[in-house]
């Protein structure tokens, strides 16, 4: 759909999406009926502009690589609690106040 170089061909391709998969993933293709013109207003704008909406690789990239990089900055960082003094005791004080 996303790569109809226009929006009449983008609901043909929608419509098709429907009759294929329609069955096996009703919600979905339900979701993308419903928000269908809040979709294809992409189809305003010159295809350059409309890959760039639709193209997400290189920003899931970055987002994989920083939650990553939280991930292992976070487990260093946390591996050193445990000597602090009565860390056990400081730990599930901590949890049940919440």
């Amino acid at each position: 759909m996303y790569q109809a170089p226009t929006r009449e061909l983008a609901e043909t391709k929608l419509l098709e999406l429907g009759e294929r998969w329609g069955g096996q993933f009703a919600m979905a293709v339900r979701c993308w009926e419903r928000a269908w013109e809040e979709l294809a207003t992409m189809f305003d704008y010159p295809p350059d502009i409309r890959r760039l909406m639709y193209t997400t690789n290189a920003v899931e990239g970055y987002n994989r690589q920083l939650r990553k990089l939280l991930y292992l900055v976070n487990r260093d960082i946390t591996a050193n609690w445990v000597t602090l003094p009565n860390w056990v005791r400081i730990r599930n004080q901590i949890g049940h106040s919440r």
